[in-house]
């Protein structure tokens, strides 16, 4: 077993398997935009390393590859964050808990695109004002809500 974020998962048999939505989303982005990066990520799990990857694959871009990606990167997120729930029981079964509850990504970490949260500080009073949040924010709670929508519709339960 090893622990991810301080909740204990299975280790898997596939060499190549990831453990984290992001680290999964950036290794697609790094094939994309810069696939020599993309073997580094797969190795590190070092958040701040991932951060210098995820800044330097954007600094002197290909323009249009860069719009594509940006153009795609939300259904690129689902599939990633749909990838994770696939393989991780136990975190579906944790989604699968929130029912029908609005998620909301409070604060990105360094390594993330900073509209994957909101930008606020979680517990304090602003996070709770919409009127806060940073504008075509929370794009990975999106995520995680349109992924459970599909695993309700395929039949998943709460436990």
């Amino acid at each position: 077993r090893r622990s991810a974020g301080g909740v204990w998962i299975e280790k898997r048999k596939k060499k190549d398997m990831f453990y984290s939505v992001i680290k999964t989303y950036l290794f697609k982005k790094a094939q994309y935009l810069r696939p020599d990066f993309a073997k580094g990520i797969m190795k590190t799990s070092n958040f701040e390393q991932l951060a210098r990857a995820n800044k330097k694959m954007t600094e002197e871009p290909d323009i249009e590859k860069l719009a594509e990606w940006n153009a795609n990167r939300k259904d690129i997120l689902v599939d990633s964050v749909r990838e994770f729930f696939s393989i991780n029981q136990h975190f579906q079964d944790m989604l699968m808990e929130t029912k029908d509850l609005r998620l909301v990504y409070v604060k990105a970490k360094n390594c993330e695109d900073k509209d994957f949260g909101i930008e606020q500080e979680f517990g304090f009073f602003s996070m709770y004002n919409e009127e806060n949040w940073l504008p075509h924010g929370n794009l990975l709670g999106q995520a995680l809500m349109i992924v459970r929508a599909e695993f309700l519709e395929k039949g998943a339960t709460t436990k």
